[in-house]
């Protein structure tokens, strides 16, 4: 049986790699370009964004530069909203769903479309 304390450091690996994986996307940064600038192996940081992994607080601090954020703000929301990082998230925050909309906006192509046109 886990220990209450093994069982959060477990949860708070789940929940950085989350917010690592969540980061990463939404900047449109591959798990391979990051994990080159931060010097780890891919498969490292496929661990660790799935929290199988952990990574040394200086690899930490250097993800966290890369991804443009602090370091605390990796653990944000840890303990709150959703409190088991195992638990599927309820629903994608506001701005994932805005990513996706641009995204789909970039991918039409307008091509002789003026206004007025049907």
């Amino acid at each position: 049986m886990r220990s209450v304390s093994r069982k959060i450091n477990d949860d708070i690996l789940v929940h950085i790699g989350r917010n690592v994986r969540h980061r990463r996307w939404m900047l449109g940064m591959t798990q391979r370009r990051l994990a080159e600038g931060a010097g780890i192996e891919l498969e490292t940081l496929q661990a660790f964004e799935s929290g199988r992994n952990r990574v040394s607080a200086s690899k930490l601090s250097e993800i966290a530069r890369l991804l443009e954020m602090r370091v605390a703000g990796l653990f944000n929301g840890f303990g709150q909203d959703n409190p088991d990082p195992s638990a599927p998230m309820r629903k994608a925050p506001i701005s994932e769903q805005l990513v996706r909309l641009v995204a789909a906006n970039r991918s039409i192509h307008v091509g002789s479309w003026s206004p007025g046109a049907a």
